[in-house]
């Protein structure tokens, strides 16, 4: 019994825990303000094809809601939500991917996964909680 607890068995034991709400409004703004924000591809595609841009998504971010849940994406090894925001009058969706290996207080690393506006036009934007 002792050995399931020893510290080694501890050490090779991952546990990702979700940042509560208010932590995680906290360092998606910590990250579009100080931190590093990167684009993928599919964001970088959609922006060709819609009318938002890289600076409408950071400014989402920064001072958008969180409107899903917490999702763990294993491949990107970071914690994904949707965050809303209104743009041209219109409910703006992006999706982002907190990565878990950043350092969260200091320089957060965010990568906007892809972004969209909610059809229906103009909706109020409430948090997940």
């Amino acid at each position: 019994m002792g050995d399931l607890f020893s510290s080694q068995r501890r050490e090779e034991a991952e546990f990702y825990v979700a940042p509560s709400l208010s932590h995680f409004k906290a360092i998606l703004k910590r990250a579009g303000d100080m931190g590093t924000v990167t684009w993928s591809k599919r964001f970088k595609a959609r922006c060709a094809l819609h009318s938002f841009d890289t600076l409408d998504a950071v400014n989402s971010i920064r001072r958008g809601r969180i409107v899903s849940s917490p999702v763990y994406d294993e491949d990107r090894h970071a914690w994904r939500v949707d965050v809303a925001d209104l743009v041209d009058e219109r409910t703006f969706v992006v999706d982002v991917a907190l990565d878990c290996e950043s350092d969260f207080a200091e320089r957060p690393h965010v990568e906007i996964v892809t972004a969209r506006f909610r059809r229906g036009g103009r909706q109020e934007v409430k948090d997940w909680n």
